[in-house]
C-alpha cells in the first residue's frame, strides 16, 4: 500500500506535555546550577510596537522565567 493510507511502520506518539515537563525540570536544573555558580540567568525580551500576538508570547516568557526562576 502506499500514499495516505499506507500503515505507518515506524512511529511514535509524543505527548507533548510529558516531553515540556522533562524540558522545564532539565533546564531548572541548568538555572539553578548557574545561580549557585553566581551566574543567574536573565530573559531580556524587546517588544517594538504593541501589536498583541507580540504582547501575548512576552507574557508567556515572564510566565515561564517565573516558574523556572529566571529573571525577567
Amino acid at each position: 500500500m502506499t500514499g495516505q493510507n499506507a500503515p505507518l511502520k515506524d512511529h511514535k506518539i509524543i505527548d507533548d506535555k510529558q516531553v515540556a515537563a522533562a524540558m522545564r525540570r532539565d533546564l531548572a536544573d541548568k538555572v539553578g546550577s548557574l545561580t549557585e555558580s553566581g551566574w543567574p540567568p536573565k530573559l531580556v525580551s524587546i517588544a517594538v510596537g504593541d501589536a498583541e500576538p507580540a504582547m501575548l508570547y512576552i507574557r508567556n516568557q515572564r510566565r515561564v522565567a517565573e516558574l523556572l526562576e529566571i529573571a525577567f
